[in-house]
């Protein structure tokens, strides 16, 4: 034990020298001799320090480098998970042999790092939302496809067991006409996130991930319709507080989004309306249908999460394992800017004006 602790304590010392900051050696004695996936983190935050958890229980992986502008988080991270850092996202990607790329920061932040990490023949998993702006996040769609990469947005809803119920349920069942979604929380302390210049607010940070699971299992959308309110008092905040949103789908159906960042009381939930029942949605325990009965209910099975995913897909180049791209994570991008232009402007908004823009 003290052992351990003295190569803890070691960061910045002996083999270090041939890195900017910091090495762990601990990463030698965590890991069997095989063929693992060597996996560099762009950002070492909340968000990235979640994927750092997961990824170390899994055995293909190896959490190699990770790069912040903030030293300490940087080299708090590597502690605890191993891997060289970095205050420099370039010079990672320039010196270490890397199979893949997290990248977590704000949606401000994306952009060059993607081009970049994609352009030397990286992986990438791109913490959602991909971006903030849809103009530039096709162009990297283009540039990913181009380079012949795997990427994916980090829709984690998709790789839950209830997405995989939910999925067989509706196989069999009525179409949806309706969905009701809640998401009321407080204010994050995050500043960034406080800002709408770089979160986008809370359709686009949080609420993307709603929107995303709509989009799988009922359609495309195609057309949004929001109001906005401001009622924080949070001076340095200038997210709006309140969110209403109707999404048409293209399909036919329609969705009454009611979300917030300014509740006393937490709410998360989603219910979906067929002609035969009601389909309740409750994402850590699964699917309910009211009245009990009228549709048959299929068993929530074990399903992989979206790391363990990304991981084997890039250990065995197989796509197929993942359950969005790149430029679908963009659309829904699209769906939740689409509602802000709309808030600003006092119109419907087609979501083709952005992609198409």
């Amino acid at each position: 034990m003290i052992y351990l602790q003295a190569l803890r304590a070691s960061c910045g010392k002996g083999r270090a020298a041939k890195y900017p900051l910091c090495y762990n050696p601990l990463r030698l004695f965590q890991r069997k001799a095989q063929a693992m996936v060597r996996i560099g983190f762009i950002g070492a935050g909340g968000i990235a320090r979640h994927h750092m958890e997961t990824l170390a229980k899994i055995d293909k992986a190896e959490i190699a480098a990770i790069a912040d502008v903030r030293k300490e988080a940087a080299c708090e991270a590597s502690s605890k998970y191993g891997g060289a850092v970095y205050t420099d996202y370039s010079r990672m990607l320039e010196k270490e042999n890397l199979h893949a790329v997290y990248i977590c920061v704000p949606p401000d932040a994306h952009g060059a790092m993607e081009i970049e990490a994609a352009g030397k023949g990286l992986h990438l998993f791109v913490e959602k939302p991909v971006n903030i702006d849809v103009r530039q996040a096709l162009e990297i769609a283009d540039v990913i496809e181009k380079a012949g990469v795997i990427a994916v947005p980090g829709y984690t809803l998709r790789y839950m067991s209830f997405f995989e119920q939910l999925k067989a349920l509706l196989q069999n069942a009525p179409p949806v006409r309706q969905a009701l979604v809640t998401r009321w929380g407080g204010l994050p302390k995050t500043p960034w996130w406080r800002k709408m210049r770089s979160s986008g607010g809370q359709l686009v940070e949080m609420v993307t991930h709603q929107i995303d699971l709509l989009r799988a299992v009922i359609g495309d959308i195609a057309k949004v319709y929001a109001a906005y309110t401001y009622a924080h008092n949070e001076p340095e905040a200038d997210v709006p507080s309140h969110y209403n949103a109707v999404l048409e789908f293209a399909g036919g159906a329609a969705a009454l989004f009611s979300t917030n960042c300014a509740s006393a009381a937490g709410r998360n939930d989603m219910v979906l309306v067929t002609d035969k029942a009601n389909i309740e949605v409750n994402y850590g325990k699964g699917v309910a249908v009211k009245p009990e009965g009228f549709l048959e209910l299929p068993e929530s099975p074990s399903v992989p999460g979206i790391d363990q995913c990304f991981v084997e897909a890039v250990a065995s180049r197989n796509r197929s394992l993942l359950k969005s791209d790149y430029r679908d994570g963009v659309r829904s991008l699209a769906v939740t800017l689409a509602c802000n232009l709309s808030a600003q402007q006092g119109r419907p908004v087609a979501v083709d004006e952005l992609m198409d823009a």
